[in-house]
């Protein structure tokens, strides 16, 4: 019998397969699914490497054909070109620079950039270089451009206001340029102006006003600068109503206030008005000291109020 035959009664060792040239050994190879032992890569073959199922010192090799490349449909791209690369990382096609057919620029609020019209990379890529500002045309703010891309920015005018010293005005000044004027201070919104210059001492009355019963009546006062008052002499005012062709005088104290000024709610010693009749009180003046016997007159008010008498309730 030939030495690379199995006798008659031997049992199979492995599934029939198609054998690798003649026996070695005393037998006939009959080879494993073999393993991968050098991958194939685009441009060089890789290897399976086969060994006997009776004997695994005895193997063989078949090469993997190489895969070839194969070019993702999509584009990579740096600032400077183009391409499209292997999706196994190992070559490039379709190199070529950057093209913008119209040379348009694009931005955002901070920077501007070119955009390739072959793969919509971007290259060039670099900050606004801004030029001066200027008024805009419906005069509500002011816009400047970019030297490069032209991208327009705009902002709403922002002011400083500066005191003059003069006592009675300001100069208001747009921080972006372009827009200066003077001003009356404005000391409605507090005690000082938007440019910081105080509010001058208040009226002499702040309020002189009847409340709506009997002879009573509200009394505001704030000295004037430079005004000195005797602590230890009282603060009054003095007020005349005239009525039945007689002048009545009316004489309240004021009592000074934390803000400083002097305020009073007296009931004057009227003889009996009217009910429902029109009289006119003017507080003539504020003074320190009694009337009978010497007064100081510190601020001449003469401030007068039309006011229907209602009687006392």
């Amino acid at each position: 019998m030939p030495p690379d035959e199995p006798a008659a009664d031997d049992e199979p060792t492995a599934p029939s397969r198609p054998s690798h040239g003649g026996g070695s050994g005393g037998h006939t190879h009959i080879w494993d699914d073999g393993e991968v032992t050098r991958e194939a890569a685009c441009e060089t073959d890789g290897e399976r490497t086969y060994h006997c199922t009776a004997d695994a010192a005895h193997t063989k090799t078949e090469p993997i054909p190489a895969l070839g490349h194969e070019f993702s449909a999509s584009w990579q791209s740096d600032g400077a070109e183009h391409w499209r690369e292997c999706v196994r990382g190992d070559a490039r096609s379709e190199n070529a620079a950057h093209v913008r057919s119209d040379g348009a620029w694009q931005s955002d609020e901070a920077n501007h950039w070119q955009s390739c019209d072959v793969c919509g990379g971007e290259w060039e890529t670099a900050a606004h270089v801004w030029g001066a500002w200027s008024e805009r045309a419906d005069v509500t703010g002011h816009l400047r451009l970019c030297d490069i891309c032209g991208k327009e920015e705009t902002a709403l005018h922002s002011y400083t206001y500066t005191d003059n010293g003069d006592g009675a005005t300001h100069t208001k000044t747009c921080i972006l340029g372009g827009e200066s004027a003077a001003l009356p201070h404005d000391w409605s919104g507090g005690a000082a102006c938007v440019c910081g210059a105080p509010a001058p001492a208040p009226d002499p009355v702040a309020a002189f006003e009847y409340s709506g019963s009997g002879t009573v009546f509200n009394v505001r006062w704030a000295p004037g600068p430079g005004v000195a008052l005797d602590p230890s002499v009282p603060v009054r005012a003095l007020i005349t109503i005239p009525y039945d062709e007689i002048t009545s005088p009316v004489v309240v104290t004021l009592s000074k206030g934390a803000d400083g000024v002097w305020t009073t709610q007296s009931t004057a010693a009227v003889a009996v008005l009217t009910d429902g009749a029109a009289y006119t009180a003017t507080f003539v003046r504020v003074y320190q000291g009694d009337p009978t016997v010497n007064a100081d007159s510190i601020e001449e008010v003469n401030q007068s109020v039309d006011f229907i008498y209602r009687s006392a309730s």
